[in-house]
């Protein structure tokens, strides 16, 4: 499993109308297993706005979901290599599509 894109979902755990963004990746992640690193993150504490600014993401446009992968040889300084943004509505089928397009090389970053 090395080397798997990293999928976040960053949202706002307070806001109700974000639900059902986690919804729609928690019924994706038995299709998605083996294929990608899966993380939650809100975007208020530090270390979340850390990983928002590394994902391009900002709060005003959240919920969102990015994919990403990391520079294997950064010699301890890991970076994201390529960044992919998931665009159009957040459902299970588009985050799906989203990560076999990246298997297929068709997404972009």
């Amino acid at each position: 499993h090395k080397n798997l894109p990293i999928l976040a979902l960053i949202r706002n755990p307070r806001d109700a109308s974000h639900r059902a963004a986690e919804d729609a990746l928690r019924a994706a992640a038995t299709e998605l297993r083996g294929k990608c690193i899966i993380t939650v993150s809100g975007a208020t504490e530090n270390h979340q706005k850390r990983l928002t600014e590394m994902l391009g993401v900002e709060e005003e446009h959240l919920p969102a979901v990015r994919m990403m992968t990391i520079n294997p040889d950064g010699h301890q300084q890991y970076h994201a290599a390529h960044k992919y943004k998931l665009t159009g509505q957040i459902t299970s089928q588009t985050i799906q599509r989203m990560v076999t397009a990246y298997h297929s090389n068709t997404l972009k970053p």
